[in-house]
């Protein structure tokens, strides 16, 4: 044991130079970075309106000026568009609102359009006959709205705007309040009042999630909830967009399997299982995140459809350490691909095969090294990525708890040593990597040869779950390579769904993927390496 250490301890001080170090930690602060703000940017529903007061008065002085040259209905609701509008963005400074997804947005958009309809009203009651030419834009977009609300009253113009203005008036007093409870009540006093068809009709699709989880929306009217971005409300937000249904007995699944992408119905029961588990973990997670108003990390996939009030915590972007497993795959086969090859080419080993050390440790130590380098490397992104964002977004919530369901219940975990046990876990794929790698060194006794053929295997394991289910590839899916970045696995991204809609690849079967290819390579190494050593 102690011999392997000290080649190992020789194959560190021979690889690891200071040039090559700071190269490494330079490339790895680099793709941190880009990574890291590349992701937040598609993280959130935000906005930037500092160009928008700016746009709107330049609006307004030019329509001022075409209203006194040319008074016509479209130049004046133009006019009005533009001084509502400002004033809209005036207020959404005010309130500090980034999130267009948020319950103020909602509502500032929708008396902004009132205004609109108001002033089209006004317009129709001194002119009932207003026309308007071919081009569609705002205004004729406006003017078909109220037409169209304009018939379903009968005709009754001062009835409708009568109900416009106690519309607009409520939703300006809900902004006054400022309190996301009292948002939640008027909604549900409005559909016990109206009824559900005929609220949808007049509220649109704005309030379609709390008609649906009345129960959740009660319990924060009750707890008096004032901010949307409260986690109780975040995580009841999160919680309505989960349905777990049901699986099918196999004479509804036959009937209806042509809506379905599954081989056989078999396939389609051990896909529903395995989503209802996934969902109900989910589901526990977020309850356990209302009841203790805390923040989760759960990551969703496209197929979730849980977007609207997704939130963004350091946890999220920290997270995506184990989408670096391909960075670190890559930076093993640049600085470490030769480890066989370019010593045989360079007659260096022999110093080693004359010693009393079997040719068996050496190989081992060497197989041992590239482990050791790359968890060293997966380490150092780790710390730099943990560093970067706390420094960056706040380092509160990397010191808070993780929550993790196992053995039937919620858990809360130190997040640290939890992702530091996870990436031990997910390291599996990387070792049947460099396990592909070593074996071609080790075979070819090219480096080039090797790097080339790795190098494109790690890149486009990335994209390859997608590549596996559009030109039906299942094959692959039986290769370590799809798994080298094994958050996709874990996180039930779409395009691994899809594959496993078809034929069945669990997680599990990714590990075991992995471990039989290690065994394999491995030993094509050993006994080609012994081997060879005989023959010279």
């Amino acid at each position: 044991m102690r011999k392997i250490l000290n080649l190992i301890k020789c194959e560190f001080i021979k690889n690891y130079t200071f040039k090559k170090c700071l190269l490494v930690l330079l490339f790895l602060l680099f793709s941190v970075s880009v990574f890291t703000e590349f992701n937040l940017s598609f993280s959130n529903y935000q906005y930037d309106s500092k160009d928008l007061p700016f746009r709107d008065s330049t609006m307004l002085a030019y329509y001022q000026k075409e209203v006194k040259e040319n008074p016509t209905l479209e130049n004046k609701f133009y006019l009005n568009y533009y001084k509502k509008e400002y004033i809209m963005y005036q207020k959404i400074e005010e309130l500090n609102i980034v999130n267009q997804e948020s319950w103020q947005y909602k509502v500032l958009s929708r008396i902004f359009e009132l205004e609109q309809d108001l002033f089209l009203i006004d317009a129709l009651l001194e002119n009932p006959n207003i026309t308007y030419g071919d081009k569609r834009n705002e205004f004729r977009k406006s003017l078909d709205r109220v037409y169209e609300e304009y018939d379903e009253e009968s005709n009754d113009l001062e009835m409708l705007k009568m109900n416009k203005q106690k519309l607009k008036s409520e939703w300006e007093e809900l902004i006054r309040e400022n309190k996301y409870y009292k948002y939640l009540e008027y909604h549900l006093e409005k559909v016990d009042e109206l009824g559900e068809d005929k609220f949808e009709q007049i509220y649109g699709s704005i309030f379609n999630e709390e008609l649906r989880n009345r129960n959740f929306y009660q319990k924060m009217i009750a707890e008096k909830v004032e901010e949307e971005n409260n986690y109780v409300s975040l995580n009841i937000h999160q919680l309505s967009h989960i349905y777990i249904g049901e699986v099918m007995d196999e004479k509804e699944y036959n009937q209806r399997k042509t809506y379905y992408d599954f081989p056989n119905y078999k396939s389609y029961v051990r896909y529903e299982n395995e989503m209802i588990r996934y969902k109900k973990e989910q589901v526990a997670i977020l309850n356990y995140g209302i009841k203790h108003n805390t923040a989760h990390d759960i990551t969703y996939s496209n197929e979730d459809n849980v977007y609207t009030h997704q939130y963004t915590t350091s946890k999220h972007l920290v997270n995506s350490v184990f989408h670096f497993s391909i960075i670190v795959m890559l930076l093993v086969v640049l600085t470490s691909s030769g480890i066989v090859s370019s010593e045989h080419n360079k007659k260096t080993d022999k110093a080693l095969l004359t010693t009393s050390i079997s040719r068996g440790k050496i190989l081992f130590s060497k197989f041992l090294y590239l482990i050791l380098h790359a968890y060293i490397i997966w380490l150092a992104i780790f710390i730099i990525f943990f560093f970067y964002v706390g420094i960056r977004y706040g380092f509160h919530d990397l010191f808070t708890s993780k929550l993790v369901y196992f053995n039937g219940s919620v858990h809360e975990v130190n997040y640290i040593l939890w992702t530091l046990k996870d990436m031990i876990v997910y390291s599996i794929p990387i070792i049947a990597m460099i396990s592909i790698m070593f074996m071609l060194s080790t075979v070819t006794l090219s480096t080039t040869i090797t790097v080339g053929i790795t190098s494109i295997a790690t890149v486009i394991s990335a994209v390859l779950w997608h590549f596996i289910y559009k030109y039906k590839l299942f094959f692959l899916a039986y290769t370590p390579i799809p798994y080298l970045d094994f958050l996709t696995v874990k996180n039930h991204q779409e395009n691994y769904l899809k594959t496993l809609r078809k034929i069945n690849v669990l997680p599990e079967v990714g590990f075991l993927v992995c471990i039989i290819f290690v065994i394999i390579c491995y030993s094509i190494s050993h006994f080609i390496y012994v081997r060879r050593d005989i023959k010279n």
